[in-house]
């Protein structure tokens, strides 16, 4: 078959953008233009990343004194260990990031962004926060640290071979479910049918009537972007299209 009777071969090469649009919600064109205005805006004001970081370096001061009062929220569940609170390195290192997260807060309260720019420039510094937490690295993460010694290393192996797994199977983001958990046509994707249109931007399904006498004019369900079209059709007793 040539490329054009293959629709689907052109975007499976965009893998990388498919993977951060469904872990960030944003296509990577958006992504990259919002950090563009951000690095601008960081230079066009040069006082307030000089005052946001001048607060910074205090606070780090006190931390590394142990007069530091910064507390995580009591809803975060990141900090539930016990260590984050009693052991003195992993306190100060919980209470450097929450000054660092502080620091980029007040940063943007000082910048001029406004309104739809200044949402999507909280929207960037919170994935940022997100991705630098101590805890999602294996040294600063005490949970992590405890289960390693109690499984004599058996669980960093574990977490290396998912790794590597996501790494060729899921773009590099971490499996959400089991891929073997589920038998299409059976736990998934019961309901009979056929792709007859398929562009890069989405496919039309055209399920076969399950009655003698149909509607002229057929129903379009069309699901949002955050969801994946076979939500809609899982088991028989869980299909909208049964």
């Amino acid at each position: 078959m040539t490329d054009e009777q293959q629709p689907h071969k052109g975007y499976r090469g965009r893998a990388q953008g498919v993977g951060l649009n469904s872990a960030l919600g944003v296509d990577r064109e958006s992504f990259v233009e919002g950090w563009q205005q951000l690095i601008r805006t960081g230079f066009a004001q040069p006082r307030a990343a000089f005052e946001a970081a001048a607060e910074f370096n205090l606070e780090l001061l006190n931390i590394l004194a142990g007069n530091s009062d910064l507390q995580p929220e009591p809803m975060d569940g990141r900090f539930h260990h016990e260590s984050w609170y009693e052991d003195p390195l992993y306190r100060r290192i919980g209470q450097i990031y929450l000054a660092w997260c502080n620091s980029l807060d007040d940063w943007l309260a000082k910048s001029a962004l406004e309104g739809m720019d200044r949402e999507r420039a909280r929207f960037l510094l919170d994935a940022v926060k997100d991705v630098y937490a101590p805890m999602n690295s294996l040294l600063g993460n005490p949970e992590a640290m405890e289960r390693l010694r109690h499984t004599s290393g058996s669980s960093l192996m574990a977490g290396l071979r998912n790794f590597m797994n996501d790494r060729r199977h899921n773009y590099g983001y971490p499996a959400v479910a089991n891929r073997k958990a589920f038998v299409v046509g059976e736990d998934v994707a019961c309901s009979e049918g056929q792709v007859v249109f398929r562009s890069e931007l989405f496919e039309l399904i055209h399920y076969r009537p399950l009655t003698e006498e149909v509607a002229q004019e057929p129903l379009l369900y069309v699901f949002s972007q955050v969801n994946r079209f076979y939500l809609g059709d899982l088991t028989p007793d869980r299909s909208l299209f049964q």
